[in-house]
């Protein structure tokens, strides 16, 4: 699953929301599909998205959540690949 929260976070002028997904495979090729570069991805977990990207990130299937949910899943995917190695 893809997902995109609503922070809205000021930054240069623009606002910023974060897309993450569940793999960081997933996140990539979803990425890709919706015209994001692998390279503007932060903290190799996440990409950062305007407003206008985080409609089209939607549209293709993107879970919308809140910036609470958003940190509370990326933990977890954390957790979860700290486990795993």
């Amino acid at each position: 699953m893809v997902y995109v929260d609503n922070a809205y976070i000021p930054h240069n002028g623009k606002k910023w929301c974060h897309l993450i997904a569940d793999s960081l495979d997933e996140l990539h090729e979803f990425a890709q599909k919706i015209g994001l570069k692998r390279e503007w991805c932060h903290n190799e977990d996440h990409y950062d998205v305007v407003p206008s990207m985080r409609r089209i990130a939607v549209l293709n299937g993107a879970r919308e959540v809140t910036m609470v949910e958003i940190v509370a899943i990326r933990r977890k995917l954390r957790r979860e690949s700290k486990s795993e190695q």
